[in-house]
């Protein structure tokens, strides 16, 4: 075998090796998103319903409801308002959206190490959990910080 066949067979296994790793690496990280996914938005979903709690209990009256839906979805209802707040888990695209009425936005689940999952916006900045918890209800409430919404197209606003 010639100095190039032999240059182009290591060029070969190397490619081969490496593209064994990633592919071993990204099913670590899908394993470690489907066991960890669901205990962050276990947390944001809770801490949700209480805040819902916190707030009837600070006003006097309810003002949000909260409900589960399936396991990975749940419902927020402005009382007030009548807008109704859609928050979910999309397990396979790893990330939590929600939106309520004309605005949307996506929390993204990543693996931060080899047993935790961070919380990030697409820009990559990490939120924790309660951070995600009141861009959510303050969304619901329609007081939203612009950061973290998705505007619609030819919003007149």
């Amino acid at each position: 075998m010639g100095s190039w066949a032999k240059s182009a067979v290591v060029w070969v296994k190397d490619q081969e090796a490496g593209a064994k790793i990633d592919s071993e690496r990204f099913i670590e990280e899908r394993r470690l998103i489907r066991s960890q996914g669901l205990t962050r938005w276990r947390e944001v979903r809770d801490g949700l319903d209480a805040g819902c709690q916190e707030l009837e209990l600070e006003a006097g009256k309810k003002v949000l409801g909260f409900e589960v839906c399936p396991q990975t979805q749940a419902v927020i209802r402005n009382l007030l308002t009548g807008r109704v707040m859609n928050v979910q888990l999309d397990l396979d695209a790893a990330q939590i959206e929600w939106s309520c009425g004309n605005r949307k936005g996506t929390f993204i689940l990543k693996p931060e190490s080899s047993s935790s999952v961070a919380i990030s916006s697409r820009s990559g900045t990490k939120f924790e959990t309660e951070e995600v918890i009141n861009v959510i209800l303050d969304t619901a409430l329609g007081k939203a910080p612009s950061d973290f919404i998705t505007p619609p197209p030819f919003d007149r606003l």
